[in-house]
């Protein structure tokens, strides 16, 4: 998150009109708040921060909105249509002549009937400015940020909710399994599972290992912790690795640990960590630094090799993305018999 937070200073100093990171503004709207008390200062950080938001960032929902009604408009016209299938085949409810295929029927109640199917809005898929992709990182990192925080905080809502948009950000940039995986998370949390076992499925997607609050994890984050554990008691065995030492070490990992998080607190030690300290400060630094003066910031000036760079939010194939939904669709129906 050092690239983002180096995006959101340099944002906030271009607003400013400083050059350095311990410049201080001139303006009276910042000698105010500096100098008034908390609710003023927190007030003016609202500020700057929606102006961030609004300038930088330029979070608009007009792509979503239209591609959630191309979508919804799509899967009306699918529901007609099964209407008029039966068994194997499609018959048409005008003038009830037989078809095989889907395809077909469409084109049948095109030509015949003037039925005036909706045609997806085509987007243009030119290049994007540097202002464009600079709001396309932040938007990305910003809803990685939420969904650490959410992880963090063990908030459910906030989980699902933000999948909703990862689901569409990995169909944008077609990464099969992780789509796949959110929506059938979603699926379960909104359709396959009862109202205890959905409440449950999403109250219950981390885990403190630990305590403390904001000290959550993702549990497929705590299996892998585990597994890992599991590897090293198994290569510590050696040649006397059997079924039941490998069963014994794996059974007692929980007591164990128990055993050393119990006996930390009460001598009140500390493990020193063996990872060099990071220095978030001077690499921040030096992001902004470079960011200023970058066509990120600047609009007079233009930056090579961002031809091929899409938008994850914006131009979706609604065809494909419906497609593939309606097929999933039919996946989670059958799983639900």
């Amino acid at each position: 998150m050092d690239v983002l937070d180096a995006y959101v200073i340099t944002a906030a100093m271009n607003l400013l009109e400083i050059e350095g990171v311990n410049d201080i503004p001139s303006g009276e709207a910042f000698a105010e708040a500096h100098n008034g008390d908390l609710d003023l200062k927190r007030s003016y950080i609202e500020k700057l921060a929606r102006t961030i938001l609004e300038k930088h960032v330029n979070l608009q929902d007009g792509d979503i909105i239209s591609f959630n009604d191309e979508v919804t408009e799509g899967e009306q016209e699918d529901t007609v249509i099964q209407t008029m299938k039966h068994g194997n085949t499609f018959s048409c409810v005008y003038c009830h002549k037989q078809y095989k295929s889907e395809g077909w029927l469409r084109r049948h109640l095109s030509s015949v009937h003037g039925y005036d199917f909706h045609q997806p809005i085509q987007h243009d898929q030119g290049s994007l400015s540097a202002q464009e992709v600079k709001e396309a990182f932040m938007q990305t990192a910003l809803l990685l940020l939420d969904d650490n925080d959410a992880m963090s905080m063990g908030d459910g809502e906030r989980i699902f909710r933000n999948a909703k948009f990862e689901v569409l950000l990995h169909a944008k940039t077609s990464h099969r399994k992780y789509r796949l995986w959110l929506w059938r998370m979603l699926a379960y949390e909104t359709a396959l599972l009862s109202a205890r076992q959905s409440y449950e499925y999403k109250w219950n997607s981390v885990v403190n290992i630990n305590g403390g609050i904001g000290n959550n994890i993702p549990c497929d984050n705590m299996l892998e912790i585990y597994v890992h554990k599991v590897k090293d008691k198994i290569r510590a065995q050696g040649a006397n690795l059997t079924y039941q030492s490998v069963r014994m070490a794996v059974l007692s990992m929980p007591s164990l640990d128990a055993m050393k998080q119990n006996l930390t607190n009460e001598t009140e030690s500390r493990i020193k960590s063996r990872k060099k300290p990071k220095t978030r400060a001077s690499d921040i630094k030096v992001m902004t630094q470079q960011l200023q003066g970058s066509a990120f910031f600047c609009q007079n000036k233009n930056i090579v090799g961002l031809q091929r760079v899409q938008h994850p939010f914006q131009n979706f194939d609604v065809t494909k993305v419906k497609g593939w939904l309606v097929k999933q669709k039919g996946r989670a129906f059958l799983e639900m018999q």
